[in-house]
Order: C-alpha cells, then sequence, then structure tokens
C-alpha cells in the first residue's frame, strides 16, 4: 500500500527519491508525495534562484515547513516573489535567509511574509532600518504572532542588536 511505501521512502536521502522518482509513474507519484518533502535545502545555483518565484507551485513542496535558502544569489524580484508566494503557504514554519541581500525587498512584504514564521534567520541579509521598524511594528500589531526565534546576527548595530528567542505575542 502507499502508506506503507511512504514509511520506507522517508529514510531516504533526497538525492536517492529524485533517483526513484525517475524511475518509473507509481515511483514518481510516491517519491513526490508532500509528506516525504516537509524540508529543503535548495543548491546555490541560478537556475534554482530563476525559479525561486514558482517554487510553492510544485506539489510536492506544499508541505515544506522548513526551508534553507541560506547564502543564495538571488535578486530582489526573485526573493520578492518568493516571499510573495510563500504568504500561501501555511506549512512553512521555518527559514533561513541568512547572507541574502534582502535590502530592497519592499518593507510591507518582508514583514507579512516573515512575521508569520515561528523560525527565522536573518543574519547578513542587509536589512534596512525602514525594513526593520516595518517587520517590528508588523509583530508588534499582529494577533497571530507565530515567532519564536529570530536570528538578527551582523545585522548593522544601528538597526539591531543580536539574537532574540521566545519573543512574546501582544497582550
Amino acid at each position: 500500500p502507499h502508506e506503507v511505501w511512504l514509511c520506507v521512502l522517508h529514510h531516504l536521502s533526497v538525492s536517492s527519491l529524485n533517483n526513484l522518482a525517475l524511475s518509473s509513474q507509481h515511483f514518481y507519484s510516491t517519491a513526490t508525495d508532500p509528506s516525504l518533502w516537509t524540508t529543503a535545502k535548495l543548491a546555490k545555483t541560478e537556475a534554482n534562484a530563476v525559479r525561486l518565484g514558482s517554487f510553492f507551485k510544485v506539489a510536492r513542496f506544499s508541505k515544506l515547513s522548513l526551508l534553507d535558502l541560506s547564502h543564495m544569489k538571488v535578486s530582489s524580484d526573485q526573493i520578492s516573489l518568493f516571499l510573495s508566494s510563500s504568504l500561501s503557504t501555511p506549512n512553512l514554519h521555518q527559514l533561513d535567509l541568512t547572507g541574502v541581500d534582502l535590502s530592497s525587498v519592499p518593507p510591507g512584504l518582508l514583514a507579512r511574509a516573515l512575521t508569520r514564521l515561528c523560525t527565522l534567520e536573518l543574519g547578513s541579509t542587509g536589512l534596512t532600518q525602514l525594513q526593520m521598524t516595518v517587520f517590528f511594528s508588523h509583530m508588534l500589531s499582529s494577533t497571530t504572532l507565530q515567532l519564536k526565534n529570530l536570528n538578527l546576527s551582523n545585522v548593522d548595530d544601528t538597526v539591531s542588536c543580536g539574537t532574540v528567542s521566545s519573543v512574546a505575542p501582544p497582550e
């Protein structure tokens, strides 16, 4: 049965799942089941950066909860499209954007997309003072704040200071 295959395939690496998906139609549908793809660390390639805006349209990534985009070279448009599409992905809880240049992302989009996460890595992202102000203002006004861990290491000292853990929601 399908459920048994999923239990077995859960122990395979991403590379092995990809290879298995290429072997037959049956294994493609099983190996690309969204329940097997809850975490992802994308290869830092230009091809992946170009496809970032449509990432969540791929069925296998619909239940993705953890995504590592750290140090990926992406344009402002590419990361903005990604953040816009992430708004309709309720399962995404952890995002690592360490080393990704976010300085040109519209502050409102950044705030809406990132404050709904539980764990967020924003070290060395070039955030501007305006982006940080809008981000924290959005956090304070949110009635559904999920953010528990926020890493702001290597962000300009005039903008922030270090790592914040266990952010309490407003009362």
